[in-house]
């Protein structure tokens, strides 16, 4: 959608994004514990799994296909140590809020084809690691006002978007265990980005890192950055008119 000199951003759906950032020129060091990870979620998963296994990539969690259950899948690991994970939500009464929204999302097709079928996602969730989940489901509920659509007792699933959501995991079970630091940021792209920054400074409801916005090269961008209670980098952007802009605001303004 979008290349800059120091990052470039991805369209995983229409409403979830990825943002690969150079660390030479970001908030974070590659060297920093990878404290995330990112689901894809997909009605494709055997023809991913087979795809990507073609390709010799790192496999984690091997895909073990089974009856019953709320979900299934395997994750891999990136050539940077980031854990990908593919997923598939089945009708179960633990995903009861879950499967309704999925099943409003469209495929979305990417540029991947196993055999003749072109392999699609229709959501995404970062799972991240806690230490105190309850403390966290609170912290999301009262701030952001995200509601719970699923609750796997260990795991709390919000939704952010249309095809967007965080998934909050207890560290003593979860595929990582809690870190100070983390090489990863929670982005947030809005349009009330000043509102949303008074907000924060007036109610003070997470920690900020500055007290002044700031703006990104040539003023492509918007931003300001906070803290969740355990540490995780929270971003908030807002993104203007700019040649290298011209096909994400397209996506925005959908």
């Amino acid at each position: 959608l979008a290349e800059y000199d120091n990052a470039s951003i991805i369209s995983l759906t229409p409403s979830s994004l990825l943002i690969l950032v150079d660390e030479a020129k970001g908030m974070h060091s590659a060297d920093e514990p990878k404290t995330v990870a990112l689901a894809f979620l997909t009605n494709d998963l055997p023809d991913w799994y087979a795809y990507l296994k073609q390709q010799n990539v790192s496999v984690k969690h091997a895909y073990k296909p089974r009856k019953g259950g709320p979900h299934e899948g395997f994750v891999i690991e990136d050539t940077e140590g980031y854990l990908l994970e593919f997923e598939h939500f089945k009708q179960h009464k633990e995903n009861e809020k879950l499967i309704p929204i999925l099943s409003k999302n469209k495929n979305i097709q990417t540029a991947v084809a196993h055999g003749e079928k072109k392999l699609s996602l229709n959501a995404s969730i970062i799972w991240l690691y806690y230490k105190d989940v309850l403390r966290m489901e609170n912290f999301y509920q009262n701030v952001f006002g995200f509601e719970l659509v699923a609750d796997q007792g260990w795991t709390k699933i919000y939704q952010v978007s249309p095809t967007s959501f965080i998934g909050l995991v207890d560290e003593k079970r979860g595929m990582h265990q809690y870190t100070h630091k983390k090489a990863v940021n929670v982005s947030f792209l809005i349009e009330d980005l000043d509102a949303w920054f008074n907000y924060v400074k007036t109610h003070k409801p997470f920690e900020i890192k500055s007290d002044e916005l700031g703006f990104g090269p040539e003023k492509k961008y918007k931003a300001f950055i906070g803290f969740d209670p355990e540490k995780y980098f929270l971003e908030f952007d807002k993104f203007y008119e700019h040649p290298d802009n011209v096909t994400l605001l397209k996506l925005l303004s959908e």
